[in-house]
């Protein structure tokens, strides 16, 4: 998820500054033990829909299978996430819901119809043409079982 800024770091390029970059510098991660992460909360979305964030140890499940959820998991106690733990953390569910929120202002949520301010959208070429094209009687890969079987290419 962050290769962009981390790989442009590592080969010494600039970001773009005319927008917004979805992507952090995770290379002091990589590298020093003692380095902390600049964001403190993780949304794992299923296409454009916040499905569940994560804080710490904490996982809290807001959407699943197209119907809202209200499931919270300690996965330092609980990594499989059988015990939901909801109804027994009031305020860590506001904290964490107020974090969802401020995510989905920033990149949306399809599920709550929030576009995101910073959502970019979709690229499209007017006449894309592809690099490679496939040839039936070159395939791009042939298990080496069935090389004697295959025709001899030539030119």
């Amino acid at each position: 998820m962050d290769f962009f800024a981390t790989l442009s770091h590592i080969g010494g390029a600039q970001l773009p500054d005319d927008r917004v970059i979805d992507s952090k510098n995770i290379y002091p991660l990589m590298v020093d033990p003692s380095a902390t992460s600049e964001m403190d909360y993780f949304g794992y979305y299923w296409r454009n829909e916040l499905q569940a964030i994560r804080c710490g140890d904490w996982k809290l499940h807001l959407w699943r299978d197209h119907c809202e959820v209200k499931e919270l998991y300690n996965l330092r106690e609980d990594i499989g996430e059988r015990k939901n733990l909801y109804s027994q953390y009031p305020d860590l569910i506001v904290e964490m819901e107020g974090k969802a929120q401020k995510l989905r202002q920033d990149v949306g949520d399809t599920a709550k119809g929030i576009n995101g301010k910073n959502r970019r959208l979709k690229g499209i070429v007017d006449n894309p043409k592809p690099l490679t094209v496939y040839r039936q009687d070159c395939p791009y890969m042939v298990a080496e079982y069935d090389l004697a079987d295959m025709p001899v290419m030539t030119g």
